[in-house]
């Protein structure tokens, strides 16, 4: 059951991402990637500072160290992922980011010492393997925005071991409160660098990817907290799915038949997980 509920936690996450990053990616083409974090930490903060008006909860925590060190992950690896979005097609930004179950499986096993079943290994390496094919290394040039991708998945997998290691004695509002406090101060300045005024659709777009930013957040946190990360990684795969439907509707992206192929290994990797562990 326990599984079940966190394999529910993270299809939302799975979902709320995929839409975030098309919005980025439509706001990109007028704004810059820093202004648009800076603008998801601002606005986040207002969505997350109300409830702590309602319900008490502690600011300061005895892992102070590790908040700080799991909110800083957090904002590099999400200004790394802006940047690819707003300049890579949504698929193949999407395709890096899918390093990031690979790196969480490793980092799990070498510091929170979860058991690593072979089949667990075996799914993930075959999932990776249908990003490679969806890739295509040899006709693929790793330029920065590529290379920013991969930085974004590992520091994706940086902060969710922390996020792991934070759960079990710190609230998830805490753990949602640091994020955006330390985006805003960090970004600040480069944000104001290249400050354009955004039109009254792009605030709704801001508000969109500030909103599904806080979603994925608590959702990713409460995943984390019922089920382990060995299990949860593969079902990130999924998110292809998604990217290649809002790719042709909304940036008429046409997936090519490597693509296709690639997507339909990473998502029978993660069905096979899925059975093996009588949930299906």
């Amino acid at each position: 059951m326990h599984r079940l509920t966190g394999m529910g936690w993270m299809v939302t996450v799975v979902v709320g991402m995929t839409i975030q990053s098309a919005l980025v990616k439509w706001l990109g083409e007028t704004l810059s990637s820093v202004q648009i974090l800076w603008l998801r930490g601002a606005v986040g903060l207002f969505f997350v500072l109300p409830i702590f008006t309602f319900r008490q909860v502690r600011f300061y925590s005895h892992g102070l160290k590790r908040h700080f060190l799991r909110a800083l992950a957090g904002v590099l690896s999400m200004a790394c992922w802006f940047y690819a979005l707003t300049e890579l097609p949504l698929a193949e930004a999407t395709s890096y980011s899918f390093a990031m179950p690979l790196f969480l499986t490793v980092l799990a096993w070498a510091f929170l010492g979860e058991k690593l079943k072979w089949q667990t290994w075996l799914a993930t390496v075959i999932g990776f393997s249908g990003v490679l094919i969806i890739m295509r290394p040899d006709s693929v040039t790793l330029g920065l925005a590529a290379l920013a991708g991969l930085a974004a998945a590992f520091l994706h997998a940086v902060a969710a071991i922390l996020i792991k290691t934070l759960a079990s004695s710190e609230s998830a509002l805490a753990l949602l409160l640091y994020f955006p406090v330390l985006a805003i101060v960090v970004f600040l300045f480069p944000a104001m660098s290249v400050w354009i005024s955004p039109t009254p659709t792009e605030w709704i777009g801001l508000v969109g990817v500030a909103a599904l930013g806080v979603q994925t957040q608590w959702g990713f946190i409460q995943a984390c907290r019922i089920s382990d990360m060995t299990f949860l990684a593969p079902f990130d795969y999924s998110r292809l799915l998604f990217a290649l439907v809002l790719g042709y509707l909304l940036f008429s992206e046409l997936p090519d038949f490597w693509t296709l192929a690639g997507a339909a290994v990473v998502v029978g990797s993660t069905l096979y997980v899925v059975k093996r562990d009588h949930l299906l």
